[in-house]
């Protein structure tokens, strides 16, 4: 896939996301106009925006290594109740193919995006009960999961009830 993004969009680098009704991702880019002009060709409104001028490593602590051996997010899971309008958006912002997904694990489907080094899943329910239809009812359209990569060798979920949300190690 990464021949068939624009060299923007191939650049940029998750970093938070919060919730919204596409699950709002703050990305780090190397065109912030080109990337805003994107988004707004495909129909996403761009409410707010933000420009760290701050270098990395004044923002980013020197130790980046923790006990758990973490190494970074794997994919971000988020449950959206609009899938066609955030298909449209993502699809047409990245130029790039939707990817159909099942996650029998929430009772949900969706659609999976690589935007740089990451995957974001955004998943709707097959019903109007069970784990992602919770989800929604609870919190509205918001993150819901991730993996996150590690060196350990440990692999498998974490503690939900810790973690407020399903989190995987991969």
């Amino acid at each position: 896939m990464a021949g068939s993004r624009p060299a923007a969009v191939s650049r940029r680098r998750f970093i938070t996301s919060t919730v919204g009704a596409a699950g709002m991702i703050c990305m780090q880019t190397t065109d912030l106009s080109a990337d805003i002009a994107a988004f707004r060709r495909a129909g996403v409104e761009v409410p707010f925006l933000i420009q760290d001028k701050t270098p990395r490593e004044e923002r980013v602590p020197r130790q980046t290594t923790h006990a758990n051996r973490v190494t970074g997010i794997g994919a971000v899971t988020v449950a959206v109740s609009d899938l066609p309008g955030v298909r449209s958006w993502y699809a047409g912002a990245l130029k790039q193919p939707v990817q159909d997904i099942e996650r029998a694990d929430l009772d949900g489907a969706g659609a999976r995006f690589v935007i740089g080094p990451h995957v974001f899943e955004f998943v709707t329910p097959n019903r109007s009960t069970g784990p992602l239809a919770d989800w929604l009812q609870a919190r509205g359209p918001s993150p819901c999961g991730a993996t996150l990569t590690t060196a350990s060798g440990r692999t498998g979920p974490l503690d939900e009830k810790k973690a407020l949300a399903r989190v995987a190690l991969v």
